[in-house]
Formats: C-alpha cells, structure tokens, sequence
C-alpha cells in the first residue's frame, strides 16, 4: 500500500500478476531503479530516481506495491560483507562453462556458499556427493560469465545455488519459467512403517515476533505441537527458541504482500517453500499424520486422535494391547481372579477344540514350491491346497478384513463362502485360525513372523504385539538371521530390526555359520558400521566359512576403521569408563558428556551431582521437569532404556524420554503415563530413524527416585 514519489517512468509492463514478477522484470530492465505494481490493473510501472538516490522515497498509498529491484553488482562494495544469500536448489546440479575447484572438506552447502562467495570469480556452486563416489561430499565452485545462465540438471542428493552478495546479473538469475515449476513439491524418498494414529506436529514462525514468545510458552508447557508423536518448528533464520529446540531453516523471506478480494496475504510462496523443505527432510514418512498448526492456534493434540481413530479402521497402538488375554499365559492377580482365569483357560480350551470340526465358512491355502514360483508353466495340479472350515461370524468378530469379505454379496468370498490365501503357508495359516478359536498363539520363531504378517494384513489388533513378544522372548543369537531372512519377506519391519540388533551385538554367534540368506542382507550385515566385531574377528569368520565366495565378501566388508562399535546396556557409563580409563583428562562434564537442567532443576543439584548424572555412576532422583543429555564425539543406535538394577524398586510417574540426532528435531523414544515400571525393566523404545546423541528425560507428574539413567543400544566412537 505505497507508491513513489518522484522518479522517471522508465517503461511500463502490462499483464503481471504479482509484485514479485514486477520486481523480475525491474531487475532485468538496466535503468530500472524502482517500481510500483498496481494489484487492480497488473500494471508494473518502472521507475529511474534522481542521481544520487540509492532508495525510493514512497507515501501510502491503498491497491499499489513498490519495491527496488533484486540485487545488482553495483550496490556492494568489494569489501563489504555479503548479506543476500541466494536460495539453494535442492537435487540439483548447476552446470556453467568451467569449473573452478573442489573442495573436498566443507560439511554443509551453506560452507560451500561461503566458500564461492569468497573466491571473485566464482559465480556458482553445487554441493554433494558426486554419483558413483564413496569418498564423501564434495564442493564444486564453479565460473559464470556476465551473459550465461546456469543451466539446471536434476540429481538427486546435491544442492547448488549462486554465492552470496549482489556478485550476480540478471542474466545469472534462475528465475523460475512458471508457476508450476515455483510450486512443484519434490517427489517423496519412499515409504516407511508407521504407527497408528502418529502424528507429526509442525510450525512456521515468524523470527522476532511475537510467534516466538507463543512457542515458547507451549513449549515449557508440552502444550500444542510439543504433545505430538515428534514435532518441528521451521523459520527463514536457523534459531535457538528455547534451550534444546532449534528452529529448522526454510529457504525463504517470510515477508509477503497483501491483495485479492479480501486484501489477505498472498503467502502461498512462503507455505510452497516450507512444504518442500519438510519433504526434502522426510521425517513426515515415519508418521501417519501430518499436522501444520500457526503458532497462536490453541490445538488439542488428543482430541484430534479421537477423531484420527475413526479414520485409521482396524488401526490401533501396538503398546496398549497388554489386555490380551492368553490361555498358555494368563496368571491370576488374586483368588477371585483364580477362578475367573481358570474359568477363561477351560473355555479357551473348548473353543480350541472345536476348530476343524465344522463351520460355514472355507480357508484355502494354496502353496507352490520355489521351483513351481521359477518356472511359467505352472499346472493346478501342482499346486498344494489346504482347506480349513471355519466359522465366518468368528472370522469377522476378529478381523475387519473378514468383516468385509463375508458382510458383503459384493465380495465374491461372500458369494462363494471362500477365500483363498496364496502369500502364507498352511502351517502359519493354522496357527492363525487356531488363535482367532482359542486367544492362544504357539509355533517356532519363524512361522511366529509368518503369523504376525498375517495378523498385520487381516488387521487381527491383539495378535501381532504377541507374536512380537514371542519372538523377542526366543530370539537368540544363533536363530536371528533365519528370522531376519523371514522378516524381511514378509515385510515386518519391527521383526527385521530386532533380529539385526541381535546379530549386530552378537556376530560371532550369530554368524558362526554361514548363513542361508540373499547375497543382499549378508552384505547389510556384513557392511554396517553397527557390527560389534574387530575387522581381524570378522574375516576370520568369513575364512571359517570356506566358500568359493569367501574373497568377494570379504571385498564387501565395509567396518570403518575410523569408528569404533560397542553394545552396552548404560551408555554414559561406559562413557564414564572410558574416561577413567584414559587417565581422567581434562573433564568429564563438557568434555565428554554435556547436560542440560530445565528451568525447574537448576537448583536441585551440585556439580559433584551433575557429574554423577552425566556418568550414571549413582542415583539420583529426578522431580517435575527435565534433564538433557549430549553426547559429544559419539552416537548412538537406540534400543531402550532401564532406570537401575533392583527389581523391588518400582516407579508410577508419568514421564517421557527424548531422543534426537541434533537437539533440533526430537523423536519421542518411550512415554509412560503413569503405569507402574520396576526399576530392572528393559523399556523397549520407539525407533528413532537414525542414530542419535541427544536424550532428554522429562518428568510431567510424580517423580523418578533413585534412579540411574541407563541407555541401552550401540555406541559407535571415533577412533
């Protein structure tokens, strides 16, 4: 709502539909100085000032737009410190006529930025890892002539961008050719398991404003977003908003103009660019649910999944089915109870022996052999059937699945009072029947996957977290890449992951023979850093081996000889051990372990505690509020947590335990609201996606008393 002064009209353009594509053509128009767009007619009046004006002097003035053109060479000095920093170009490759230098050392694109804006005559960048290269990131520094434009080429993994300051000229600029490509989303990396009903809360906030203060109140609170499953707060400026929440950096001004019928703002290039940083960061994938809240919106994270429920059918939160009850397993609580669970185990019984003695209702499996799946010509009669008679009403009380098939003359199970399953053996296919019959579940660890794969697909909510327990209770070493190989048939990503966490902490056991698994997951196992093996250990296993293809996999070896990999069920002890061991150098507290106290325990402990809470060398008792821990020159690939070594001792409070793999984006590791836990229970986590060396334990009610901080997993250290 302002126009100019005074000025020369320089040329006129009709027909431009924002303020930004009037600013466009200034900066291309070489004696443009300034300009006003009319939001009314879509004129672009451009406009010289007197000699001597480096701005424009404006007066308000309602429905006009002005501005100065972008940046131009002649409005730096040479020594001056460049300020306007181009947007990056995610995978993409920037190509121009010579390339200048790389730089093999820098860590971020914005280093690489940097580092042309430094060097006069480099006029782009692109920064990555260059296809077909193992040797790591690269920066490309790159010469641009006065009239050449970059010419653009897609690639995944780089970024590329001009250098910083007003170096470039209009015909360096990359405009964008149209709206599609400025409002184009990338395309998403994949897909990953997610957990029912989890949601991913996000925001955008406007630096120095008051949308700051606003987090920061939710955020003390655990209110709003910071209730969610994981939360991320973006802004055009890298911030710290509070301690331990960073903002997350959207390559974009937040500033925007006003226009439309109902003068609103004309954001849409602002939420375009935040849209495609959160893609570009894909943690959104680990999540079933997205939510974008504006800072001062007042949000109930557990009234919207109430509503979620309704649209995630036959969804439901794996840890709360501890309900279930089992005739193999189920203990009485009391003598009441006795006979309740005896009463339950006969009629379990009952139940069980029914199944196969009749039923309206035909289960058919059809089984081919390895050879039958290779070969084209494949013959009915070659293929084995197994039928089971079962009762549909059963079926359907179970699984919605079923509920479906059988409800409705539109499923031709319905019509032909079949189904046919072709994906799962006979065996796991009966065990499966029998437990929807009895509530009771048994077989050997592998058909145990091929059941919870069934249980997943027919969306049977109480049977996967028990067969889940079943095979973390008998997954030894000497039986997980046989489970893994299952698992990762079958697709069951949580089942894939123990068995890896068990060969990667136990490699000479589990790989004491050679494994019969694809050449592929030998060579996942073989060539993760996470392995707890010398490399000298591991090639004598493979040598153990004696295999014609003993010298190709150990070509594959991949055991970072710059990195050290060790399973430990107490993280910062071992920490701590390490550091008495080396002789107690320098200090423990900031040296090798930062901690953090939220606002409410800064005055709850001395520094002789401090270092005890760092090292977890003895209890210490942790009230309403939260405690940080930062790993330095370490990481770690999360398992769970333990809070000591008595089992008498035992905890109600509510609380919850952070992990994060750079104190920005925080992943909700495990969250007890006030069940009771004794003090040796393993707390099975919540996978982060990545390693991580950030952990906060936050207290929300009650308190943890005499506890020690035990982080269990694998600690992977420099060397």
């Amino acid at each position: 709502d302002q126009t100019i002064l005074h000025g020369t009209k320089v040329d006129q353009v009709n027909d431009l539909s924002t303020g930004a594509a009037c600013q466009k053509v200034c900066t291309e128009h070489t004696d443009c100085d300034a300009f006003v767009w009319s939001a009314e007619s879509s004129t672009c009046l451009m406009v010289a000032l007197p000699d001597g004006e480096a701005n424009a002097a404006a007066t308000p003035k309602e429905g006009l737009m002005t501005g100065l053109p972008c940046c131009r060479p002649s409005q730096s000095a040479d020594n001056e410190v460049p300020k306007d920093c181009p947007e990056h170009l995610a995978d993409t490759s920037l190509q121009t006529s010579e390339v200048l230098q790389q730089l093999p050392d820098l860590a971020t694109a914005y280093d690489c930025q940097k580092a042309c804006t430094k060097r006069s005559d480099c006029g782009a960048f692109t920064f990555g890892l260059p296809p077909g290269s193992t040797s790591g990131e690269v920066c490309f520094l790159r010469r641009l002539a006065p009239d050449e434009t970059p010419r653009i080429q897609p690639q995944d993994g780089m970024t590329s961008g001009l250098p910083c300051g007003c170096r470039a000229t209009p015909e360096n600029a990359i405009w964008p050719e149209s709206d599609i490509d400025k409002f184009t989303m990338p395309l998403p990396r994949g897909s990953e398991p997610s957990k029912a009903k989890s949601i991913l809360c996000l925001a955008l906030v406007v630096p120095y404003s008051y949308e700051v203060g606003l987090i920061q109140m939710q955020y003390a609170q655990h209110a709003g977003i910071f209730e969610c499953d994981e939360y991320q707060v973006y802004s055009n400026q890298a911030m710290v908003i509070a301690p331990g929440l960073e903002t997350r950096k959207v390559m974009t001004s937040q500033e925007c103009e006003v226009g439309g019928e109902f003068k609103s703002a004309l954001n849409l290039r602002i939420f375009a660019a935040f849209w495609r940083q959160v893609i570009s960061d894909g943690h959104y994938l680990l999540y079933n649910w997205i939510v974008k809240a504006d800072p001062d919106t007042v949000f109930f994270v557990d009234r919207l999944r109430n509503v979620l429920e309704l649209h995630e059918e036959g969804s439901q939160d794996l840890a709360s089915t501890d309900s279930l009850l089992s005739c193999s397993s189920y203990m009485p609580a009391s003598g009441i109870m006795a006979e309740t669970a005896e009463n339950m185990a006969s009629l379990c019984g009952v139940l069980a022996a029914c199944f196969g003695k009749d039923g309206n209702f035909t289960v058919v499996v059809e089984e081919r052999s390895s050879d039958m799946l290779e070969s084209s010509k494949e013959s009915e009669a070659s293929v084995k059937r197994t039928e089971f008679k079962v009762w549909s009403l059963l079926l359907a009380q179970w699984s919605p699945v079923f509920e479906k098939m059988v409800g409705s003359d539109n499923y031709a199970e319905s019509q032909q009072s079949q189904v046919v399953i072709q994906d799962f053996s006979a065996v796991a296919v009966e065990i499966f029947l029998r437990f929807l019959y009895s509530g009771s579940v048994g077989g050997s660890i592998t058909a145990l996957v091929e059941v919870a794969a069934i249980a997943d697909k027919y969306q049977v909510e109480a049977l996967y977290p028990l067969c889940l327990y079943l095979v973390r209770t008998a997954l030894k070493p000497e039986l997980a890449c046989e489970v893994l190989a299952v698992a990762d048939g079958f697709h069951m990503a949580e089942m894939r992951a123990e068995a890896l966490d068990v060969i990667f902490t136990n490699p000479k056991e589990a790989l004491g023979e050679r494994p019969e698994i694809r050449p592929e997951l030998l060579e996942e196992i073989l060539g993760s850093s996470l392995l707890c093996i010398a490399e000298d250990d591991l090639k004598e296993i493979l040598q153990s081996w004696r295999t014609k293809e003993e010298n190709s996999l150990e070509s594959i070896i991949s055991i970072n000889v710059r990195t050290h990999s060790e399973h430990t069920d107490n993280v910062l002890y071992t920490f701590w051990e390490r550091y008495r061991k080396a002789g107690k150098k320098g200090t423990f507290v900031g040296g090798w372990v930062v901690v953090i106290l939220g606002l409410e325990q800064r005055e709850a402990y001395t520094m002789d505690q401090l270092q005890d809470i760092a090292s977890s060398t003895k209890r210490f008792t942790l009230g309403k509020g939260w405690v940080q821990w930062q790993l330095l020159h370490a990481a770690v690939h999360l398992r769970g947590f333990s809070f000591g070594d008595d089992g008498d001792a035992s905890f109600s409070a509510s609380f919850r335990i952070w992990s994060s793999e750079d104190g920005a984006t925080w992943h909700l590791a495990y969250e007890s609201l006030g069940e009771e836990i004794l003090g040796d229970d393993f707390l099975a986590c919540k996978r982060p996606p990545s390693l991580v060396n950030y952990f906060k334990v936050e207290v929300l009610e009650g308190e943890l008393s005499g506890i020690y901080f035990s982080i269990h997993g694998i600690l992977q250290t420099p060397i």
